[in-house]
């Protein structure tokens, strides 16, 4: 019976879809006419399962209509804890393909997210069967929960609990507690540190730093390892502060600042979008880091350069006055005989 909700989890694991909705509680039942109810979608889970049932799925509808309210299986707690048990799977699965394998990289990355929490992302690298090299995502770690979510008397947090006035220390992530992290994951999922040969980190310029410092924390522990910065991302910051030409670097400005002239008004948007040729409808904005994009920006832009001087053209008779004088501007600096030599 607990088949076919599994399979429903998994299905949406494997797509990347959300299972909730705003309102996935309650007798799943007592929606059977949910169309003509206030509540038109319960979230992809359970409409999912309602449409295996109308396709015919008499086990499911049969589990449905004779257990328990408390027993359906079908709860947010129990899609969690389904989920949890998938996680599970696929790491026995990975750890399992490494242990063959014998010998084993990392690549991890520390970041804040969106919800203003420090992730750091941990991937393990192997050579498996036909000597193809698998790259396989592991785990998110919440690093400041990892370090002083436990009563540690060494990062000076312990009794917090008991003294809810407590003068709480600054939660630092020093180099050394992000290569704690590291070796405290690797020996949670039981790999033989001896066999960790290689860590792979961020190579921009605001983390080499402090990588370096984590990384000589790591290979105390596992002196195999061997350090190695992600090369494309440093050829991207090279070539990115390369140039030194105060012609060159004006253009970059100039371009980005045309660019932006255009995204920043749904009006200007439309009237690019009506003007480029092909089937492209807008233009690449230029990237501080990634040289490929940055060179697509600028081709984009000399592809399209007469379209873009007859949209600016275009814009400059506006009776909009901020746009339309803003757009004359610009036409006079990229129709300049420097502009236009140099950015061929």
């Amino acid at each position: 019976m607990l088949k076919p909700i599994i399979e429903t989890v998994v299905l949406f694991g494997r797509q990347n879809i959300p299972l909730r909705g705003h309102c996935d509680q309650g007798d799943f039942l007592s929606f059977t006419n949910h169309h003509n109810s206030s509540v038109v979608n319960e979230g992809n889970f359970r409409e999912l399962l309602r449409l295996r049932i109308s396709a015919g799925d008499k086990i499911l509808e049969n589990h449905l209509q004779t257990t328990t309210s408390k027993a359906t299986y079908i709860s947010h707690t129990t899609q969690e804890d389904i989920i949890s048990c998938c996680k599970d799977e696929i790491i026995i699965n990975i750890l399992e393909n490494v242990k063959v394998s014998k010998y084993y990289s990392i690549i991890f990355d520390e970041t804040t997210d969106v919800s203003h929490t420090s992730q750091m992302s941990l991937i393990l690298r192997n050579v498996y069967s036909e000597n193809k090299v698998y790259e396989r995502f592991i785990s998110f770690i919440d690093c400041h929960s990892h370090v002083y979510g436990k009563t540690n008397v060494n990062v000076g947090l312990e009794n917090i609990e008991d003294e809810p006035g407590h003068n709480i220390l600054e939660p630092k992530l020093s180099e050394e507690l992000l290569g704690n992290i590291v070796i405290d994951k690797l020996k949670e999922i039981t790999l033989d540190l001896d066999n960790f040969i290689g860590i792979g980190t961020d190579g921009c310029l605001m983390m080499t730093s402090i990588m370096q410092v984590a990384v000589q924390k790591i290979q105390k522990s596992c002196k195999n390892a061997l350090h190695s910065s992600w090369s494309n991302h440093a050829l991207n910051l090279l070539i990115s502060k390369s140039s030194n030409v105060q012609l060159v670097r004006n253009i970059m400005g100039i371009i980005q600042e045309v660019l932006s002239f255009f995204n920043q008004s749904s009006k200007r948007s439309f009237v690019l979008k009506k003007s480029l040729k092909g089937c492209k409808r807008s233009l690449t904005s230029l990237c501080d880091t990634r040289w490929v994009e940055r060179h697509d920006s600028i081709f984009e832009f000399q592809s399209n350069f007469k379209n873009i001087i007859l949209c600016l053209e275009s814009i400059s008779e506006w009776d909009e006055q901020i746009s339309s004088s803003k757009a004359k501007c610009l036409l006079n600096v990229i129709c300049n005989c420097e502009f236009v030599i140099t950015s061929i």
